[in-house]
């Protein structure tokens, strides 16, 4: 008797749901849209301020008083600050139409002064001050002649400080000597 026997059939492969067509966006006609492009607004961008240096503007005054007893006349120098900010450093030469010896010379900062010729004094600031806008700083040198002057002379005060007003720069004094006694 033959027996039958119940083979195992195999388990079915698991299966995968069908796949769902999908469809592709219809093509436009013509060439493609161009998307909206952000527009930049202006915006104001503050300057940044630049530090521009400004020259200083110094005016120069002279004035004289003479002993002539002693053949000496002392020159009073006044610088005075016109500019904008306060400044450091002044330097002058004083020239004067006849031979003289400068004898002294004083004011604030220690100015020093030497001669270049027997003509020309040179001062500079040993000790710079600071001259404020419309500050001064004052100067005076005594000089002395090799005898009273027999006729006038011109007494005249440069600044060598570069600034903005040239015009004010200097300044002359003109001294007129006593007539000689008989």
């Amino acid at each position: 008797t033959a027996c039958a026997r119940a083979t195992p059939s195999p388990t079915p492969a698991p299966t995968r749901p069908p796949a769902t067509p999908t469809k592709a966006p219809p093509k436009p006609a013509g060439p493609p849209a161009a998307s909206p492009t952000p527009v930049a607004t202006p915006v104001a961008v503050p300057a940044t301020p630049v530090a521009v240096p400004l020259l200083p503007d110094f005016g120069i005054q002279k004035s004289a008083q003479c002993d002539w007893a002693q053949a000496q006349c002392t020159f009073n120098i006044l610088v005075t600050n016109y500019g904008p900010d306060t400044q450091m450093g002044i330097s002058i030469t004083d020239t004067m139409t006849i031979s003289f010896a400068l004898v002294g010379f004083g004011g604030p900062g220690g100015p020093i002064c030497f001669m270049i010729t027997p003509s020309i004094i040179r001062c500079d600031d040993r000790y710079p001050r600071s001259v404020p806008h419309n500050g001064t700083i004052g100067m005076g040198l005594v000089v002395q002649f090799p005898a009273v002057p027999l006729k006038p002379f011109q007494n005249c005060v440069y600044l060598l400080t570069s600034d903005a007003n040239p015009q004010n720069n200097h300044a002359c004094v003109t001294i007129v000597p006593p007539p000689p006694t008989p």
